[in-house]
């Protein structure tokens, strides 16, 4: 797969690991390159700060219960990070981006790479990895949103493609995917956002795919994260809960 061409860029970055109540300083990620690690280093929005996350009952997974302003009927998003990630540095960031739609559970994948946890890129395997997390929510049946990130984004798409999982909605962020409508219409995806940032290489091909989609009647839009390069996190943190909202409101 496409994703396998990050190994090599990443394989020689140091571990940086960032949990729920860490407070580190602010620096902006460097582009263009792959960097769930130069992602990490970029405090979290002050509203996640000394707010620990809920360690689930089901095996440690790293799930964030649905916020006060949550519906009664709350969607389960599901964050799918990158390769050589963890989710404990990574899912402190879907929290407020997704806290108003519902439950946000971050599944640690089944690859110990030596820097973090990769996906297999067997979908059989991944998706039961993805339904041991939502699992966690204790309410399997809610609607779903999964929100991908680089190698994260093709697993999800993966996954659509191979009829392992059902999403309602997809928010697939830095990574160099084309869904095709035929494939989305028959898996259910109801609702599909593609974004990055602008120092990205993908950014011209997501948003032509965007344009096509679109044109074949997919529910579909682009949600740039600003100047910034392979990252999950927005100059403006209003981009990806918008995304997210969006996506959980087919």
């Amino acid at each position: 797969m496409r994703w396998n061409a990050l190994l090599g860029a990443a394989a020689s970055a140091a571990v940086v690991v960032v949990c729920a109540t860490h407070d580190a300083s602010a620096s902006k990620p460097v582009a263009p390159l792959h960097n769930e690690l130069a992602s990490s280093k970029v405090s979290p929005d002050r509203a996640t700060r000394g707010r620990a996350p809920v360690l689930t009952n089901v095996d440690g997974v790293l799930a964030y219960p649905p916020g006060a302003a949550a519906p009664k009927h709350a969607t389960t998003v599901i964050y799918l990070h990158g390769i050589h990630g963890l989710s404990d540095r990574s899912c402190p960031w879907m929290r407020p981006a997704s806290e108003d739609v519902g439950w946000v559970v971050c599944p640690e994948p089944s690859v110990r790479d030596g820097i973090g946890w990769s996906w297999t890129g067997n979908a059989g395997a991944d998706a039961r990895v993805v339904d041991h997390a939502i699992a966690a929510t204790g309410d399997p049946d809610a609607p779903r949103v999964a929100v991908g990130f680089s190698q994260g984004a093709y697993i999800a798409l993966d996954l659509v493609r191979a009829k392992k999982e059902s999403f309602d909605g997809l928010v697939l962020l830095s990574a160099d995917v084309d869904p095709d409508a035929a494939s989305l219409r028959a898996a259910g995806v109801k609702r599909l956002v593609l974004g990055c940032g602008a120092l990205e290489p993908y950014d011209a091909p997501m948003k032509k795919s965007v344009a096509r989609l679109s044109r074949e009647g997919i529910d579909v839009r682009f949600v740039s994260l600003g100047r910034v390069g392979h990252t999950y996190v927005a100059e403006d943190p209003e981009a990806v809960r918008d995304a997210i909202a969006w996506a959980a409101a087919s």
